[in-house]
């Protein structure tokens, strides 16, 4: 009797303890000047399907998230070094995702456009925060409207 009611009461926590988990919010610093576009070189910037701000700001974030790594006499070869995967793949993805969305007609362009520069406007200004529980719930994620529905409704920035 003892056993089967605390199996219950394990069962019925964990269901719970997995419903707020989804409901998590992520609270990060709103910092503005790292919306900066002035040390952008703007003969690097490429265009872009929404827009040549989106190419700015995708630039941006490349030059925020990687480096180049000289090579070693063990490795000559120079390496791009990504800080924080998770959240540089992440907009790579949804990148793609929205391309391929707005194709189909599941979305429209200026509802895609506002989505995306609001998950760039977000990973640009945490670069510089504490962002791991963040990245894991990133790396949970599979599909790219979870990931597009993480960075819109489940991001606060805070003033």
């Amino acid at each position: 009797m003892k056993r089967g009611l605390l199996l219950a009461t394990m069962f019925i926590g964990m269901s719970f303890s997995g419903y707020s988990q989804e409901s998590d919010v992520f609270s990060f610093n709103f910092v503005e000047d790292k919306l900066d576009d002035s040390s952008v070189n703007m003969a690097a910037v490429g265009s872009h399907y929404m827009g040549s701000d989106i190419a700015v700001k995708l630039e941006l974030l490349k030059d925020s998230y990687t480096w180049k790594e000289e090579g070693t006499p063990n490795s000559p070869t120079t390496k791009t070094v990504v800080e924080k995967p998770a959240i540089y793949y992440s907009l790579k993805k949804l990148d793609k995702y929205y391309k391929k969305a707005i194709k189909k007609g599941n979305v429209t362009e200026e509802a895609a456009r506002e989505e995306f520069v609001k998950a760039l406007d977000i990973a640009l200004f945490i670069r510089y925060q504490e962002t791991a529980a963040f990245e894991d719930k990133l790396r949970e994620l599979k599909e790219e409207s979870d990931i597009a529905l993480l960075y819109t409704k489940k991001v606060k920035l805070e003033f």
